[in-house]
Order: C-alpha cells, then structure tokens, then sequence
C-alpha cells in the first residue's frame, strides 16, 4: 500500500522525500483506521497538508475524486465502489493494451492493483498460472517488476507460476531483472524470427536466453508460417509443429480480429437479448464461411438462421 501511494506521488522528476513518505505512512494508517466502507484514495488527503506549489498534496490530488475537484487520473484508484471481488472467479483476464505504454503514469499503479488482486486469489487455490502478455513493459515499472519477482522467485512455495509472454524478445533482454527471469524459467518457448540476433553491440540476442549457437542458427532459418518453435528446458532442446489445419472455426474465437468481432456483434444485435454460446457460435461460423461469397447478403442469412432456430 505504501509503495503504491509513494508511486502514485512521485511525479515527472520529482520523488517523494523521507518526510512525505512518513507523511504518506501516517495518512495510510488513518484511512485504514476508518469503516471499509470509506476507505477511499482521496481520504488520504484528509491527512496532508494543502502548501501549494507541487507539494504532496497537489501530486496526490489528480488521482482523486473531491467536492472541488475531479483529478485527472480519479478514475484509476478512487472509486466510491470496488466492483471486483477476486474471490468470485477461478479464471479472470483483464485486457490492459490501453495503459500499456511508456511513461504513463496509470500504468504503474494499475498494473499493481492487478497483481495484488492476483496474489489475493492464491489464498483460494493450491495452483495458481498468471500469464503476462509483453511482459517487458510491466518490467518497467517498480512495483510490478518487484512484484513478478517475487512470484519468480518464491512463488512455487504458494504453488503459484508464471508464463511470461512477448514479441519483442529484445526489449525484454533490456530488463534490469531478465538474469533473473532466465533462471527462474526453466522452459522457453521460442517461435521463428528470422530477423534475430545471436549476439549484439548492446549486449543483447539470444545468447541471452541460453541457446547454443547451432540451436539458433536452426531457429534463424524458421519461416515466419512454419508453426515451428522450439522448446528449450535447460541443456535439452526439440523442434516441435503446431499444425493447426482444419481449425479455421476454433481460431476465429481463441484469435480474435476486428473484421469477426464486428460481425459477432452484428449477429447478436439481431437476437432480442444475448443467446448462449451452443447458439451463436454455429451461426458465426457460418456466417464467416458464407462471407466468402460475393453475394453475401447478411440480413438475408440472418433471416433464414434466425427462421431454422424458432421453426418447431
């Protein structure tokens, strides 16, 4: 809690200072102090001091929700109800492309709430998988990073784990903790990228990594559609395929496109409220099969689906 709210309050070159971390303590302490039901981020400012300028205050004040004020960055920590309970879910993902992105200061605090939700949920379960997509960007960030380790590190005890997912295995090399991140994951899974290196100037590639020379020069030459990857687990190493023909259905729901999200959502407008899966899925499917044809006419197939669904 601490370093969330000293995260939340350090500003573009501006860190908290030894007094408004004690500051910052005491606040915590009397928000804790209060019914759950008003515990809230801007009640901490109940506790500091309004100086002006960019104190502490100011800083805290753009992620709060007040009588005078809605800050900025209000809508990431202060809302008057928390609607997730992680007690309520034995499987949750969260889409975060939005606040993925460098120097943007929700990121962190938000990143961090995640994992703290996600650390709660092991209190539940003897087997926890967290599975982190680009995980060099979260990498970024203090809290998360501190965070992720720990999990690498301790977590097998809480019998928790973790599949740390990228396309850009070079900028995960740059982490500060990536010596960590090959130790601690004893499997790596590796897809074709021709445009990879073995070595470079910066100290990076996929030396890094662990791979041999001649394991590398085997995955270089990969072709892009091969659906060939390579899974390395300590000195043992095997080429395998992934051939996933005959699969066109099933990967238009696991692999999403704009172009099909769009026509599901035309499907289900056409229903008086949302069906089940067992009754949209057949009708996306063939609505993706009859878009091939030029004369594709969508409400006309809708008709006749809709026709074969209510006919006794």
């Amino acid at each position: 809690m601490n370093d969330l709210v000293v995260g939340c309050a350090n500003d573009k070159g501006i860190e908290c200072t030894s007094e408004e971390q004690n500051q910052i303590k005491n606040a915590i302490d009397t928000v804790m102090s209060l019914p759950p039901s008003i515990r809230r981020f801007s009640a901490l400012l109940q506790s500091i001091s309004d100086k002006g300028g960019n104190c502490l205050y100011q800083r805290l004040l753009k992620w709060c929700q007040t009588e005078e004020n809605t800050g900025r960055f209000a809508w990431v920590l202060d809302n008057p109800i928390n609607q997730f309970n992680p007690d309520d879910f034995k499987i949750v993902g969260f889409e975060v492309g939005e606040i993925l992105k460098p120097s943007y200061q929700p990121t962190e605090p938000i990143l961090a709430c995640l994992l703290y939700l996600k650390a709660q949920m092991t209190k539940n379960y003897d087997l926890l998988c967290t599975i982190v997509e680009e995980f060099w960007l979260p990498l970024m960030y203090k809290i998360p990073q501190d965070m992720m380790l720990d999990v690498l590190k301790t977590g097998r005890k809480r019998g928790e784990f973790m599949l740390l997912i990228t396309q850009s295995p070079e900028e995960a090399v740059k982490s500060p903790i990536f010596p960590a991140i090959v130790q601690q994951t004893p499997t790596k899974i590796l897809l074709p990228n021709p445009d990879a290196e073995y070595k470079n100037e910066q100290g990076g590639g996929y030396s890094r990594i662990g791979l041999t020379q001649k394991e590398f020069n085997q995955l270089q030459k990969l072709a892009l559609d091969s659906r060939t990857f390579l899974v390395k687990q300590g000195h043992q190493s095997s080429f395998n395929v992934l051939d996933l023909y005959g699969f066109d259905d099933e990967i238009s729901v696991l692999s999403g496109t704009k172009a099909n999200v769009y026509l599901l959502n035309n499907i289900l407008a056409k229903f008086d409220k949302k069906p089940k899966s067992d009754v949209w899925l057949p009708i996306f499917y063939a609505a993706r099969r009859a878009k091939k044809q030029t004369d594709f006419d969508f409400d006309e197939f809708m008709t006749n689906q809709l026709n074969q669904i209510t006919a006794p």
